[in-house]
């Protein structure tokens, strides 16, 4: 439209107001088909259709309002060419699509057609985007667009370049895919007065080269050209579709009425403040209180008949079902419930009651497990405590020998109250445990320290047996060292200390070795077995 004059800011205007126009017609179309068509491929297709319309649109809206430079506006006038060639593409495929599911069905034989239908779609699409492609690298052959000036200077104005094949190519494209699909629509219907009908569509392909040379004329004599090229394809397509849409050579939804009207189950679809506007066979004698009520739960609107509504698009939906017979079940069955009702209140008191005994077992049972795991610690602890007294000369050293104790206890009791025997123990948590010991030893004169180098984790009966073993490995140098490491491996545990003599410990689980260097005695645990680290 007119958008050209001497005051910028009515200029940006104008021209910001024909985008949403013409935005907004296409999306008001959008609309339009999807509320007409079924929801099939074929709307599908119709739907992408349009959003290439509004992609051409915005191109053109890019190009003249945002793009400085020579070489971007060469880039949207090629990009213009993509919609130009996708919308008659996807035409043709919502054609073939629609003539698939009429003709073939859902046969076995009808299903190797439909794969040859989708297979022509798809080459329909590979060519669409060949060409689109080739017209996009046209600076490398320059077979769509032969310039007339240098490349820095070529941005697609009027007698700065020449037509190649390529274009010729794409403009028969899209005059055969219009006219192919347009006459696949019709032949598929089976309507003969549709051919006749075909007059209507070519009035708007006509008028396409008509208004584009009325503007360029316009334009020569010194008038603003009113419209531009996207917008005359764009609804010159649109025109198109809504004439086959119309005609019916694309059917849409049509005779809800006389469905509807045939269908024998008793319901009714409403407006939104509940007029009828269709109803089957059987009719609904409901107030409009009755369904208000049904929209939020359903209503028994007699002694065997149960109302149920729903809201849709545009409306409600109301619908009965029949619960005599369920009711004269339930009749029936009423005594037999209250006595199954009052057995099983029965039987779950019974069982609330073996439950409740079961969890007091399980919880004794292993209250007394980590009591048992324990006990040499904690008769140790008591002894200990029995000899101590506060005026005594090693008193702080016996309740520092006591809080290892508790650590030990405490994180030994952790394991067998947190994990059953078939889990694993995380190196994490030995870690943990091991360090929460360590850190007493200061008070007995022993700098240590814990590093975790595994990721892995030990079996239950590994970590207990792992853990027993560090405190009788340290209980035999306590009180002879001054530095300790502790090093969590994948295959156990390895001990750093200023001891100057080989320890020798059996175990049964671990393979424990003793090597002195220099001062220094590194003590090595292995499981004998193997953990489950990793």
């Amino acid at each position: 439209m007119f958008d050209s004059t001497s005051f910028a800011f009515f200029n940006t205007f104008a021209f910001t107001a024909n985008f949403v126009i013409f935005v907004g017609l296409i999306v008001f179309w959008i609309r339009s088909v999807y509320e007409r068509l079924l929801p099939s491929y074929t709307r599908g297709y119709m739907i992408v259709e349009a959003l290439f319309m509004i992609f051409y649109i915005v191109i053109r809206s890019v190009k003249y309002r945002i793009v400085g430079s020579v070489w971007g506006a060469r880039a949207c006038w090629y990009l213009y060419y993509i919609p130009i060639v996708m919308i008659p593409s996807f035409f043709l495929i919502s054609a073939v699509s629609f003539g698939s599911t009429r003709l073939y069905g859902e046969s076995e034989s009808g299903r190797k057609k439909l794969s040859g239908r989708v297979s022509i779609s798809i080459l329909i699409v590979l060519f669409s985007l060949f060409l689109s492609g080739c017209i996009l690298t046209n600076d490398i052959h320059n077979l769509a667009f032969i310039p007339n000036v240098p490349l820095e200077e070529f941005e697609g104005r009027s007698g700065t370049y020449s037509y190649g094949p390529l274009t010729y190519a794409v403009y028969a494209w899209v005059v055969v895919a219009v006219v192919v699909g347009v006459v696949y629509f019709v032949w598929l219907t089976n309507k003969v007065s549709n051919w006749r009908k075909i007059g209507f569509i070519l009035i708007p392909l006509a008028l396409v080269p008509a208004i584009n040379e009325l503007g360029a004329m316009l334009e020569e004599i010194g008038f603003e050209r009113m419209y531009h090229e996207p917008e005359v394809y764009v609804f010159a397509l649109i025109v198109i579709l809504e004439i086959c849409l119309r005609n019916r050579i694309i059917s849409y939804n049509e005779d809800y009425q006389g469905i509807f009207s045939k269908m024998s189950i008793p319901a009714v679809i409403t407006s939104s403040d509940f007029n009828s506007i269709y109803t089957t066979e059987t009719q609904l004698d409901i107030t409009d209180e009755e369904m208000q009520r049904a929209l939020e739960a359903p209503v028994l609107i007699n002694e065997d008949t149960r109302l149920f509504g729903m809201q849709i698009r545009g409306g409600n939906v109301f619908w009965t079902v029949d619960e005599s017979e369920i009711n004269r079940m339930n009749e029936s069955l009423e005594e037999a419930n209250e006595t199954l009702d009052l057995e099983n209140k029965l039987i779950k008191y019974e069982h609330d009651q073996k439950e409740e005994r079961s969890r007091i077992d399980a919880r004794n049972l292993v209250y007394r497990k980590a009591a048992n795991t324990v006990y040499r610690e904690q008769k140790r602890i008591e002894q200990i405590l029995d000899d101590t007294h506060p005026g005594d000369i090693d008193f702080r050293e016996k309740v520092a020998v006591v809080s290892l104790l508790n650590a030990f206890v405490k994180r030994k009791s952790n394991f067998v109250l947190t994990y059953s025997e078939d889990e694993s123990i995380s190196s994490r948590e030995i870690y943990l445990a091991i360090e929460e010991m360590i850190r007493f030893t200061g008070y007995l004169g022993v700098l240590g320290s814990v590093e975790n180098m595994s990721w892995g984790s030990f079996s239950y009966a590994d970590t207990l047996s792992l853990y027993d073993t560090f405190l009788r490995l340290l209980e035999m140098v306590l009180d002879k060292i001054t530095k300790l490491l502790v090093v969590i491996t994948d295959d156990g545990i390895r001990m750093i200390m200023d001891y100057k003599e080989e320890l020798v410990l059996e175990s049964e689980d671990w393979d424990i070795s003793s090597d002195l260097e220099g001062e220094s005695l590194y003590v090595t645990v292995n499981a004998r077995k193997g953990g489950e680290n990793g």
